[in-house]
C-alpha cells in the first residue's frame, strides 16, 4: 500500500482546498493510506470532506492580519513542523507539496534531503512576477517575489514537479529542471457540486467574482467597472464569492462605500461545495479582473456552468482557453480598461447567452491518474 504525506501546514479556514480534496479521493481509489500534516484548523475541514484519513497535527492557529504578520506566523509554524519531522522518516514513500508557495516546500524539502527513502513531488501552478508588473505596494510584491524564487531553488531537489500548462513548462526547463511533468492540458473542476436542482434558497446575482480577494486580481477594477454599470442599470448585483487578508478586504469596502455602491454588492464569504456550485450557476456572467494568473481556476469553473465570462487579456487564456474564445463565451478587454469593461456590461443583455459545455468534458481523472502514476514509477 502507498504511503502518502500530503504537506499543508499553512492551512487557514477560508483558504481553496478543491484541488487535493479531490487527488486524496482518486488516490483512496487506488488504495493510498493518506496522511495529512496540518493545523488543528486543517484536520478540522478536512475530515470534514473526506473519511479514512490520519493526521499529524500542528497545535498552531494563524493570527495575522496582514502580509507582514503572515511572515511572522509563517516563521513560527516551521519551527514547531522541524520539530516533529524527524518523527516521519522512513515511514511514508511519498510526500506531496500542492503548491510552490514556499511554506508548503521547506519541510518537505528537508523530509526529502534526510529521507532517502521518501519522493517528493510538487504541483506548481503559478510563477511570480516582478514588483511592479501588478496593482498594490512594492514591498508586497516583492516579498512573494523573492520567495518565490527560494522555493525554485528547493524545487531542484523534487523527485517530480507537476504542471498542467506549456507556459510552466517551458519556465522550469529553460532553468534546467530535469523532473517536469505534464499531467494534462489544463486543471479539472470539482464537477459534482455543479449538478442537481439549485437549491431554493441560493444568491441571485447579475455577475460573480470568484477567488482570493487581492488587489492582484483586480477587485478595485471591479468597483470601477460597477460605478459606470449602475448609471444605466441602477439595480446591478455584484456577488463576490471568496475571502482575503483584513486590511485588503478594508480596503475593498472601503471603495465600495465611497462610492455608494453597499447594495450593489454582496458577500458570500468562502463557500464550499454544493452552495457554491449553486452561486456560480445562479449568476448572470462571471466578472474576473485579475492582473496575472497562470491558469485560471476560477473561470474554468464559470465556463463549465455555460457561464459568459469577462476578463482582462492575459497570454496564459490564449493557449487554455482557446476555444472559448473562439466561441466567444470568454471575451477579453485590455488589462487596466475598465470603462471599456462597463461599456460591454451596459449594453448586455440579462440573462445572456446561452452556451452547452459538458460537465463531464471538466475531469480532473487525467491528472490525478498522470500523478499518481509518477508515484508509483521506478
Amino acid at each position: 500500500m502507498l504511503k502518502i504525506l500530503l504537506y499543508d501546514s499553512n492551512y487557514v479556514p477560508g483558504l481553496s482546498r478543491v484541488i487535493p480534496l479531490v487527488k486524496m479521493k482518486y488516490w483512496q481509489k487506488k488504495g493510498a493510506e493518506i496522511t495529512i500534516f496540518t493545523t488543528k484548523d486543517g484536520k478540522s475541514f478536512y475530515e470534514k470532506q473526506i473519511s479514512g484519513l490520519t493526521f499529524e497535527i500542528l497545535d498552531f492557529t494563524y493570527s495575522f492580519k496582514n502580509p507582514y504578520q503572515l511572515i511572522g506566523d509563517i516563521f513560527k509554524i516551521n519551527l514547531l513542523a522541524l520539530t516533529k519531522i524527524s518523527k516521519f522518516f522512513h515511514k511514508y514513500d511519498i510526500v506531496y507539496s500542492q503548491s510552490a508557495v514556499i511554506d508548503f516546500l521547506l519541510v518537505p524539502f528537508l523530509l526529502r534531503l534526510f529521507d532517502k527513502k521518501i519522493r517528493w513531488f510538487v504541483m506548481v501552478d503559478n510563477t511570480v512576477p516582478a514588483p511592479g508588473k501588478r496593482p498594490g505596494s512594492y514591498l508586497r510584491q516583492l516579498l512573494p517575489f523573492l520567495a518565490f524564487h527560494l522555493g525554485n531553488f528547493l524545487l531542484k531537489k523534487a523527485d517530480g514537479i507537476f504542471v498542467v500548462t506549456n507556459n510552466l513548462q517551458k519556465y522550469y526547463q529553460k532553468r534546467g529542471y530535469k523532473e517536469i511533468i505534464k499531467t494534462g492540458d489544463g486543471y479539472g473542476i470539482e464537477t459534482e457540486i455543479f449538478t442537481g436542482k439549485i437549491s431554493a434558497t441560493a444568491p441571485v446575482v447579475d455577475t460573480l467574482f470568484a477567488g482570493r480577494l487581492h488587489l492582484a486580481k483586480g477587485i478595485l477594477d471591479l468597483v470601477e467597472v460597477i460605478v459606470q454599470v449602475v448609471k444605466s442599470k441602477p439595480g446591478f448585483k455584484t456577488g463576490i464569492l471568496g475571502d482575503g487578508e483584513e486590511d485588503v478586504k478594508k480596503i475593498f469596502l472601503d471603495k465600495i462605500k465611497k462610492h455608494k455602491l453597499t447594495n450593489n454588492f454582496q458577500f458570500f464569504g468562502y463557500r464550499t461545495g454544493k452552495e457554491k456550485g449553486d452561486i456560480f450557476r445562479n449568476c448572470g456572467f462571471f466578472l474576473f479582473l485579475s492582473y496575472d494568473e497562470s491558469f485560471g481556476h476560477a473561470i474554468l469553473e464559470a465556463l463549465a456552468c455555460n457561464k459568459l465570462v469577462l476578463a482582462y487579456d492575459l497570454p496564459i487564456y490564449h493557449e487554455v482557453f482557446a476555444k472559448y474564445l473562439k466561441s466567444r463565451q470568454l471575451i477579453l478587454f485590455p488589462i487596466g480598461d475598465t470603462r471599456k469593461v462597463g461599456d460591454y456590461i451596459s449594453t448586455l443583455p440579462l440573462p445572456g447567452q446561452s452556451f452547452h459545455n459538458q460537465l463531464a468534458d471538466y475531469s480532473w481523472d487525467t491528472i490525478s491518474e498522470n500523478e499518481f502514476r509518477a508515484f508509483t514509477k521506478k
